[in-house]
């Protein structure tokens, strides 16, 4: 499932969907880093919204330069992404994303996510390396691995159907768990 807000602004059917989402969905932190021969390592995590905006070069009169906008990939942890753009200067959407974004950041189920990856990358650094205390990260990422599953698993029972029920459940949930904020 893709959604492409048109505008990031409360009250815009798509991106209140978005912020239905990111209330139920684990937001994917990962960033990806490229080392020198160009292979992506081992990811960094997205600390806020600002981490996501980039601002891509676009040709104009056949030179490159900045665009007039800020563009974003949000990815979750299924087969699910929002894309869009907001303008340079249009600062109530930006703080809009921001306020958005680092909420479901900072959330416990996309925090448990980011411990899980930490402690399964820790654990496969030290058992490569022969370490004796690799076990007790494997611990970690099972324990943090069970926090989001069990999440997981009360919004699969709750949801039934085909995509676009899944898709309209998941947004009706997420807005009922965002009533009053």
């Amino acid at each position: 499932m893709v959604i492409w807000p048109k505008t990031v602004a409360r009250g815009d059917s798509d991106w209140d969907g978005v912020c239905a989402i990111l209330r139920v969905l684990a937001l994917d932190p990962r960033s990806p880093r490229q080392n020198k021969a160009g292979w992506y390592a081992s990811p960094g995590f997205y600390a806020s919204a600002d981490d996501l905006l980039e601002r891509p070069m676009i040709v104009v009169d056949r030179k490159q330069q900045p665009a007039p906008y800020y563009s974003y990939s949000l990815r979750f942890n299924v087969s699910a992404s929002v894309h869009g753009q907001i303008p340079i200067g249009d600062t109530a959407q930006l703080a809009e994303f921001r306020r958005a974004v680092n909420a479901s950041l900072q959330g416990p189920l996309t925090d448990a996510e980011r411990k899980r990856w930490d402690a399964d990358a820790e654990f496969r650094r030290r058992k490569a390396a022969q370490d004796p205390t690799a076990e007790s990260f494997a611990i970690i990422a099972q324990q943090e691995a069970e926090k989001a599953e069990l999440h997981y698993t009360q919004i699969r029972n709750s949801i039934q159907g085909d995509h676009a029920a899944v898709l309209a459940g998941l947004i009706d949930l997420g807005a009922s768990l965002g009533q009053g904020n």
